[in-house]
């Protein structure tokens, strides 16, 4: 497992995350967690306040979608193989047989954030439109 990025890195690293097993989905009121094995202490945790799709082989899974939730659960427990947050293309993180994208429109924001990652260090990043790989929402 790789040491965790430095803060300033983040937005565009988040390589530490590949090789990590997605261990739990979280599905709270009105947004998910996908928690990876990185730490016994101190899982990472990333937390989209918006909801991501799920890009399959067959299909892409959208919140509302008949089965997006068991989509996303039947992750669990593959590891990460790739993992990116690119200006414009959002975050993407990849398993063998799928990813999952944040990637909002305008029209998606519900808040002041679209996401948090904390990683194994307990460092903590947000996401929020305008700022970063999310600058295009501004």
């Amino acid at each position: 497992m790789s040491a965790a990025p430095d803060p300033r890195d983040a937005a565009d690293d988040l390589s530490f995350l590949v090789g990590m097993r997605l261990y739990s989905v979280v599905f709270v009121l009105d947004h998910v967690q996908l928690m990876f094995d990185g730490s016994r202490d101190v899982p990472s945790t990333l937390t989209c306040y918006v909801w991501p799709t799920v890009e399959t082989q067959r299909a892409v899974a959208r919140h509302g979608d008949v089965g997006y939730a068991d989509t996303l659960a039947s992750l669990i427990p593959n590891a990460v193989v790739a993992a990116s947050a690119t200006s414009g293309a959002g975050i993407r993180i990849e398993w063998e047989s799928a990813a999952v994208v944040l990637n909002p429109t305008p029209d998606d924001l519900v808040g002041p954030e679209i996401a948090m990652l904390r990683d194994p260090g307990s460092n903590w990043w947000a996401w929020r439109p305008g700022e970063d790989v999310f600058s295009h929402l501004g």
